[in-house]
């Protein structure tokens, strides 16, 4: 018994004429296939959402496909492999037994990918990337990243929040002595890290392959270089909350249950390009995430009259790091649209609020709110945000309505601004007479 039929709902894909599915059972509708070859009647296999099957590709036995994915040409998905959101298998690839591929990952060629193996990457994994344990030597093991002047020592604030990037460059050999490419997360797994003492590192700081929102001295990946000598690769970002002063970072791989650190011949080899110094150590610098007071933060303010058919002013309040401080506002954890503050006497009302969390600049960007001043009287307000920088604040008065009734509540408003390297300051907000706002640095 079959367990999907195709629908009358089709679709032209690359050139082929895909039909979506329906499962019988259920009536739920599935992915997209070219024909029933691309997908078995028999166990559980699945296409779901909008993933693609097509070409001479199949899926069988308990294999998952779902999200954007796509599985095309000669490539073949089965036992309990998923494969989902963007990734792509094509080629002669398989993927089997307990894999899971996601984000835009990308299989093809021969590669054959099992066990129960996670592979979450923007690489392109093919026919000619190996596993780790099928390496037999090193020829070369290196980090890179990037400075202005190769002998001074990289900064990192150790707030938890600032990373920077090294980059393991490594040229590794078969048991025939041929050279192997292996995928980024294989090495991600396998890298170990100390000082020039040997002291461990993998407990003081946090490694991560993937980019957080303070990340400094971004090191350049030459891809040539790379694709010509067979070196294989991988991005480790590094933060730490542990101020331990300068330091030299040093890799060691776990390679066949033996731990191997860099080849000391290549001590003293560095590149000559200004920008990148390449050696077995880097020196890096771990230093207390910094402090700010009154003075290092700015408040400037935009005043529009009438921007409404009442008789009304828009304050606009941008609080950002002065220019004295080297510190550039990247982010805030401001509450979108927070109205803390109202005040009521007589005719005139008073309304405090936050707009967004962004501390971009953004010319044409508008923010829209709304006051909800009575059960029966509400204003709406349309205006510009982020005409300057830093986290945006609006004040809006009005004169308007019945002159005898006197109301007054506030919320505390509390946040906190963060420069370029993760370190933030804590800025408490007053309001004073006439809905003027104030910034109150907070002690740490």
């Amino acid at each position: 018994m079959k367990k999907y039929k195709l629908t009358e709902e089709s679709m032209i894909h690359k050139g082929y004429t895909l039909w979506r599915i329906e499962y019988i059972a259920t009536g739920a509708k599935g992915g997209w296939v070219e024909s029933e070859k691309n997908l078995s009647q028999l166990g559980d296999c699945m296409i779901l959402d909008n993933a693609k099957v097509y070409g001479d590709a199949t899926i069988s036995d308990h294999a998952i496909i779902c999200n954007e994915a796509e599985i095309y040409e000669q490539a073949s998905v089965y036992g309990h492999a998923i494969v989902s959101e963007q990734a792509s298998i094509h080629g002669n690839a398989q993927v089997n037994e307990k894999v899971s591929i996601k984000k835009n990952t990308q299989v093809s060629g021969t590669a054959h990918v099992k066990q129960e193996t996670i592979v979450a990457t923007d690489k392109h994994l093919s026919d000619d990337q190996f596993t780790w344990n099928e390496i037999n030597s090193l020829v070369s093991l290196k980090l890179i990243t990037q400075h202005v002047q190769a002998s001074e020592s990289q900064t990192l604030y150790a707030n938890g929040r600032h990373q920077i990037q090294v980059q393991v460059l490594l040229e590794a050999l078969d048991i025939q002595g041929n050279y192997i490419s292996i995928p980024s997360h294989e090495i991600f797994k396998n890298i170990q890290w100390e000082d020039e003492n040997h002291t461990p590192l993998n407990d003081i700081f946090l490694f991560s392959d993937i980019p957080g929102k303070y990340v400094s001295s971004l090191a350049v990946e030459n891809e040539n270089e790379i694709t010509e000598r067979k070196i294989s690769n991988c991005l480790f970002y590094l933060s730490t909350t542990q101020v331990l002063g300068k330091i030299k970072l040093h890799a060691r791989c776990l390679m066949h249950h033996k731990t191997v650190p860099l080849d000391e011949r290549t001590e003293d080899t560095h590149t000559s390009n200004h920008l990148n110094i390449v050696s077995n150590s880097l020196p890096i610098h771990l230093v207390e995430a910094r402090t700010f007071q009154q003075k290092d933060i700015t408040v400037e303010t935009i005043e529009k009259i009438r921007p409404d058919s009442y008789n009304s002013i828009l304050k606009s309040y941008y609080v950002n790091f002065s220019s004295n401080t080297d510190s550039i506002s990247e982010s805030t954890d401001i509450q979108d649209e927070y109205w803390f503050n109202y005040r009521q006497k007589g005719n005139y009302k008073a309304c405090s609020t936050t707009t967004d969390n962004s501390v971009r600049i953004n010319y044409w960007a508008r923010f829209t709110t709304t006051f909800h001043i009575t059960d029966k009287w509400k204003i709406t307000i349309t205006e510009k945000k982020h005409e300057r920088s830093g986290a945006c604040f609006w004040v809006y008065r009005v004169w308007h309505g019945a002159l005898w009734a006197n109301h007054i509540w506030r919320k505390p408003m509390v946040f906190n601004l963060y420069d370029q390297y993760g370190n933030h300051v804590t800025i408490k907000v007053n309001v004073l007479e006439d809905a003027v706002l104030e910034f109150i640095v907070v002690s740490p």
